[in-house]
């Protein structure tokens, strides 16, 4: 499991909107390449959009599913990156001061599939500096909301 903390500019609410905007998931998300289609339901639990990951060469078609939500607190998604494995990732939020600032933790944990048998410390280390990097560009687009 990995932890990333990174404080915004911005508000709960403005972290939020970005998280339930679905095609944003390709402008923050390392890997993530873009949004194909989103389900008529979102951001309903259960819902799911669909994306494209990879790195350069090579196309992963796979969704992600929005588990829970809570309003200005916590987005909870189950992500997929088959055959690689699935995994549950948790955003919360939490004000700081007088709620111009954010500090959203983002952790993350194999649920199943290959992955969850490779995971090890190098494995983890690479996902926190992947986790870092999309905090940065959340925080960017969040800022600017």
């Amino acid at each position: 499991m990995t932890v990333n903390r990174i404080d915004a500019a911005a508000s709960a609410h403005d972290v939020y909107t970005v998280l339930l905007d679905p095609y944003a998931y390709a402008k923050w998300v390392v890997g993530s390449k873009r949004v194909r289609t989103v389900d008529e339901n979102w951001p309903a639990p259960g819902a799911r959009f669909h994306h494209t990951v990879g790195v350069p060469g090579i196309d992963i078609k796979d969704s992600s599913q929005l588990i829970s939500v809570e309003p200005d607190r916590r987005v909870v998604l189950e992500v997929r990156f088959r055959p690689v494995g699935i995994g549950v990732v948790t955003l919360d939020l939490e004000a700081l001061g007088e709620g111009h600032r954010t500090r959203i933790t983002m952790t993350e944990e194999p649920k199943s599939g290959p992955v969850r048998a490779w995971w090890s410390p190098a494995l983890e280390i690479a996902t926190h500096v992947r986790n870092a990097l999309s905090l940065r560009r959340l925080v960017h687009l969040s800022e600017r909301h």
